[in-house]
């Protein structure tokens, strides 16, 4: 059965110091999302600085992994196994709670029920990014739940279907 996947968290920790394992079972249909500490668990203990070089690193990874990579944080650079690269611009610092990250790997998921394409996994990296800005402005507080984020994705699709005018 050949269905895209999308790993984070605990599922990227099973690779620890393992990106050759990870690679060679990886496929254009698999999609990682790894936050700063699973990216070096990833890569191993050598790689502390591979976050402040990600821009030029995980484009490398992702071609020979054959994977979209998506390096959340701030600034989320989201790369394809082809080399095409995205900075999402749309992430916000309310989304550094436990939880939100998931919201991402469920829409990911979703996204990816209409075929793996990781141009459609960037622009739900924005999507993701503009429900965390709408559910801080609807909270009024700097960090929100998963919660608030899934609630607040309804919301987005609403501002990217009026052309980017928040509500």
């Amino acid at each position: 059965l050949d269905l895209a996947t999308v790993l984070d968290a605990d599922a990227l920790n099973a690779f620890r110091y393992d990106a050759g394992t990870l690679a060679d079972h990886a496929a254009n249909d698999l999609v990682l999302t790894p936050h700063r500490s699973e990216l070096i668990r990833i890569c191993g203990p050598d790689a502390d600085d591979l976050w402040d070089r990600r821009v030029d690193l995980v484009p490398d990874l992702a071609r020979a992994w054959r994977t979209t990579i998506v390096t959340k944080g701030p600034g989320t650079l989201v790369a394809a196994p082809d080399g095409r690269v995205w900075i999402d611009a749309a992430a916000t610092a309310a989304l550094a709670t436990g939880g939100t990250g998931d919201v991402l790997s469920g829409m990911t998921g979703a996204a990816l029920a209409a075929g793996p394409d990781p141009e459609r996994v960037a622009a739900t990296v924005t999507l993701h990014g503009l429900a965390g800005r709408q559910a801080a402005v609807d909270r009024a507080v700097r960090s929100v739940t998963s919660l608030d984020v899934a609630r607040a994705v309804p919301a987005a699709l609403a501002q990217v279907a009026d052309g980017g005018r928040a509500s």
